[in-house]
């Protein structure tokens, strides 16, 4: 089978929505009708977007501006080759599970992570100590981030400079500014809003750089109030470097 570097799917079953949505996307050109095709809601379908375009390599969908039929959604080539590489690694998939016994052992190993922030990246500077290991790695963005794991998780996982990765962020774990903060120049940049997500208490602020890479942050309301944050200003994020975990 053709050896992919588009997405590392851990099972092909937990991916079957997401190929459908880009499927019926590149049938229709409109995420609302594609959403409608699968079904799922047009919310849900923006966030799953989202979140693949922040772990492939590069953009999955575009937006479409103006012609006739005033704007729209389209897959890019990128995104053609992913649903090609999907169909092929479920066949594979498929013919593994007719011979696979302990299927609880299985279920196990393919859980979904919680963290909403997945991150796609590329290994560019590696320092390690006694005890802990400092990786680096850049986002699609160009935006580096630095994250710092037990020595034992990073010779575990093998990690070499060029590798890719992806780094796992707890919305909650991330701190927002409104200009920024020069004493915290470590993982600390710029974006724009793109959405909030207003509760009782917190909300869930949607935050992208150059529309490549997209952060969740939970944050208290009276934060947001109190530094004005609104939906397409501008906005800093900080994200300790232990906060910060890495696949692979």
């Amino acid at each position: 089978m053709r050896n992919s570097n588009l997405l590392n799917f851990s099972s092909p079953i937990l991916l079957q929505k997401e190929i459908a949505l880009l499927e019926a996307i590149d049938k229709f050109g409109s995420i609302s009708k594609a959403a409608k095709a699968v079904p799922i809601s047009y919310k849900a379908a923006w966030e799953m977007l989202d979140s693949m375009n922040n772990l492939s390599k590069e953009p999955i969908v575009l937006k479409v501006v103006g012609g006739k039929q005033g704007g729209g959604t389209k897959l890019t080539d990128y995104g053609r080759r992913l649903i090609e590489d999907y169909h092929l690694f479920k066949k594979e998939y498929d013919r593994f599970l007719d011979t696979l016994q302990g299927m609880d052992t299985f279920s196990r190993l393919a859980l979904k992570i919680s963290a909403r922030n997945q991150l796609y990246g590329k290994i560019i500077e590696i320092k390690k100590d006694r005890a802990s290991c400092e990786v680096s790695f850049e986002l699609k963005s160009g935006v580096v981030l630095k994250s710092i794991i037990t020595l034992d998780a990073a010779n575990e996982l093998e990690l070499d400079i060029g590798d890719d990765i992806v780094g796992i962020i707890k919305a909650s774990s991330i701190l927002i500014f409104d200009k920024k903060d020069f004493r915290k120049k470590v993982n600390t940049f710029g974006g724009v809003v793109e959405d909030i997500e207003r509760g009782n208490i917190t909300s869930n602020i949607k935050l992208h750089i150059d529309n490549l890479d997209k952060f969740w942050i939970t944050s208290k309301n009276s934060l947001l109030d109190e530094l004005d944050i609104k939906i397409d200003k501008s906005a800093y994020i900080f994200i300790r470097p232990k906060d910060i975990l890495i696949g692979k």
